[in-house]
């Protein structure tokens, strides 16, 4: 699931492959978790946290919940979760989130 997210916000999407980190690792308190990809802008500061799960694998408040623990260490502007049929995109403000209709083009996001 989450190689063809890659390849289709590469491909489809226009996301320069050289700013997407896989499996990026983060401090949660005193844990150690890894988010399943990072994409940075052209300053290499984080732009977009991406959360899969597998195709069988609802996307609920919990997995919201989950990308949203890890964005307290990040601040990124952009969160995704993917399961493969679906993806939900939301853009964080500070107490606020709105969530995209569609899947962003690396231009949307880089503007």
């Amino acid at each position: 699931v989450r190689q063809q997210l890659l390849h289709m916000l590469v491909d489809q999407f226009g996301y320069p492959a050289g700013l997407i980190a896989v499996e990026v690792q983060i401090m949660v308190g005193d844990a150690k978790r890894r988010c399943d990809a990072v994409v940075y802008d052209r300053r290499m500061q984080p732009l977009m946290l991406i959360e899969c799960k597998a195709e069988t694998v609802r996307l609920t408040q919990r997995t919201l919940d989950q990308a949203a623990t890890y964005n307290r260490r990040l601040q990124v502007p952009y969160l995704m979760l993917h399961n493969g049929p679906t993806s939900i995109v939301a853009h964080v403000e500070t107490d606020k989130i709105d969530y995209l209709q569609r899947i962003p083009t690396w231009n949307d996001l880089s503007h």
